[in-house]
């Protein structure tokens, strides 16, 4: 009598491999996605960490000046204006002073496609001038996309004792001619994945704060 498989012993042959398979590809594909996430989250986390070297280098050598004299509008004057989605102040780059801007705007195409508020912030500069500011000036170019949430906060130190976190700065004749002592950034964005089994993109948030400290003496405008 010759010895062989039955029909049945075929089966469940069949059964566990197909079971071995599909755990092997489930972790398989849980390595590949972890992998995927984890390099998309270091690649975003650079992009940040280079911008906020670059904001916490302009903000330190943020100048305050005394410029008031030398605007055609003296009400309009102010050595560092700032709200809770936008900075304004001048810097010295490159031994030239510099006007700067950051402000967050809504980013109409991506919250449309995700259903969800997404905003970005622009960057913009040019050479300082005694003549009013005027947002209108700047073309600016877009330094960080894909933002949940973006907040600017001015510390306001009225003595060795007691100090105050701002949503504003600019507001009154005393913050119109001195610098805030920090500047908080805080920021939640969207890191994308690409999972190629799924074909479909996945965005996890990462929620960062830094404080920049500014310089505070004064510096007289030549």
């Amino acid at each position: 009598m010759k010895k062989g498989f039955t029909l049945v012993e075929i089966f469940l042959a069949i059964s566990i491999f197909s079971i071995l398979a599909v755990s092997i590809y489930g972790v398989f594909h849980m390595g590949i996605t972890a992998w995927r996430k984890m390099e998309a989250i270091l690649e975003r986390s650079q992009e940040l960490r280079l911008l906020m070297e670059r904001m916490g280098v302009e903000l330190r050598n943020c100048l305050d000046l005394d410029i008031e004299e030398h605007f055609i509008e003296q009400e309009k004057a102010y050595a560092f204006r700032g709200a809770s989605n936008k900075m304004i102040f001048y810097t010295l780059k490159n031994g030239k002073i510099r006007s700067i801007i950051y402000k967050v705007e809504k980013n109409l195409e991506k919250t449309e496609e995700l259903e969800r508020d997404v905003f970005l912030l622009e960057r913009a500069e040019k050479p300082f001038s005694p003549l009013v500011f005027g947002e209108d000036d700047f073309q600016g170019e877009v330094v960080l996309d894909l933002i949940k949430e973006l907040n600017f906060s001015y510390l306001e130190r009225k003595s060795d004792t007691e100090e105050e976190w701002l949503d504003k700065w600019g507001e009154n004749d005393l913050q119109k001619k001195n610098l805030p002592a920090q500047v908080k950034i805080k920021i939640v964005f969207y890191v994308p994945t690409y999972l190629p089994v799924s074909r479909k993109i996945d965005y996890q948030e990462i929620n960062i704060e830094k404080y920049v400290d500014l310089v505070t003496a004064k510096r007289k405008l030549q």
